[in-house]
């Protein structure tokens, strides 16, 4: 889709989305007894949001910085801790997108780290089994959708089979990878699910991390600072 600068105007500033999502997501929360703050509410409300702007093709918009120069891709990308609500937000937003008649070309994949993520988040969406399609190695998942995953709208899949994907596809892009097509397109909304866990511990002296401080600064000069008073706080540490 092919954005004009008066479209991607109107798109940033409509919330039809987000206020029928917020209805959707406000009973699921009462049904859990579940009261985020406002903070988190607003950061809820940045997802939705951001799978709106997927659905209407302004993340890939160029000219995003012309129609709003103030907005940063990082909008894309919600950094809520566990428990918030993100899920809930997801399967809400979806469905609201899902049921709302402009958005009828829009599909979704969503990219989980482990198989059991998929089996569970499959059944908290509820959606009929022609509605979402699974791509898996593991045959007893795929069952769990559309036997022909390109006519479902949502797609679930594994992060370790988009690389398994994209290692076989000989420098094709992810647009190019026809397996993840819904109806013949690339599907425009997608959804990293990473969770934050520690892969391997690593060692950095103090002083060498001081060394990066004027590098830093050159990028970056509140993290350089930040950096900065960590290794002073550092210094009054005792080993171990």
């Amino acid at each position: 889709m092919s954005l004009e600068i008066t479209q991607l105007r109107m798109i940033l500033n409509d919330n039809q989305i987000v206020k029928a999502a917020a209805e959707a997501i406000s009973a699921k929360f009462k049904e859990q007894d579940h009261r985020p703050s406002i903070g988190f509410v607003h950061g809820l409300e940045q997802i939705t949001k951001a799978i709106e702007y997927m659905a209407y093709g302004v993340h890939d918009s160029k000219l995003i910085s012309k129609a709003c120069p103030e907005f940063d891709k990082s909008f894309f990308v919600s950094f809520l801790p566990c428990g918030v609500g993100k899920t809930t937000t997801l399967i809400e937003t979806v469905k609201v997108i899902m049921q709302t008649p402009d958005y009828d070309d829009v599909s979704f994949i969503i990219f989980l780290s482990k198989l059991d993520e998929i089996e569970k988040l499959v059944e908290k969406f509820g959606l009929k089994k022609t509605e979402i399609g699974v791509i898996t190695s593991r045959p007893e998942y795929n069952r769990l959708g559309n036997v022909t995953p390109r006519n479902a709208r949502v797609l679930f899949t594994t992060q370790a089979m988009l690389e398994s994907k994209l290692n076989d596809s000989e420098g094709r892009t992810f647009g190019e990878l026809s397996d993840f097509y819904y109806e013949g397109k690339p599907r425009q909304v997608r959804v990293w699910d990473e969770a934050i866990l520690p892969s391997r511990t690593m060692v950095l002296a103090a002083r060498r991390l001081m060394k990066t401080i004027e590098d830093l600064s050159r990028v970056n000069a509140d993290f350089a600072n930040e950096v900065q008073h960590f290794c002073v706080m550092l210094g009054g540490r005792k080993d171990g």
